[in-house]
């Protein structure tokens, strides 16, 4: 047999295997249904035509009075689809889980303790971008503020 045939085949059975994995795992654990080299979910559900995929996004508002600017899931220290269920429920989403006034103080709790550190906040909203499945506008659509709160500025304790 070929050396290049054999190095083909053993690579596409490594990577059928990695995919066979993720998707029965030996063991009971959580499943990750990702492609093995992509951050895609290739077992999420369809959407109608008709139905609206919804973007959010967190905002806050120095206490200096500059403009609110955009604080990311990186910023604020939370995964990323914790913080997109997180920001669902403060907008009052059905899909996320939990009250949006739980939801609210758990953001107040993360932007106070990271982002307070480097600049106090005194205010943050939680934004929306409304994209239909058909008909698609991309990145130009228009951002609408959903729910918007006062922060409690916490003191900063380093020395």
């Amino acid at each position: 047999m070929d050396v290049r045939k054999a190095f083909a085949i053993g690579l596409s059975a490594g990577i059928l295997g990695l995919q066979a994995y993720l998707i029965i795992p030996p063991q009971p654990q959580k499943r990750y249904r990702t492609w093995p080299f992509l951050d895609y979910p290739m077992y999420s559900r369809s959407h109608p035509a008709t139905a609206v995929f919804r973007h959010y996004e967190l905002r806050g508002q120095p206490c200096d009075g500059s403009p609110m600017r955009r604080l990311p899931a990186s910023e604020v220290r939370m995964e990323d689809f914790v913080y997109w269920e997180t920001l669902a429920s403060a907008a009052g989403e059905q899909r996320g889980r939990g009250s949006p006034e739980r939801a609210m103080e758990r953001l107040t709790a993360v932007i106070g303790g990271t982002v307070g550190r480097r600049s106090a906040m005194c205010h943050a909203a939680v934004w929306r971008q409304e994209h239909p499945v058909r008909g698609f506008r991309g990145p130009d659509a228009s951002w609408t503020q959903v729910r918007a709160w006062s922060l409690t500025p916490q003191a900063d304790t380093a020395s």
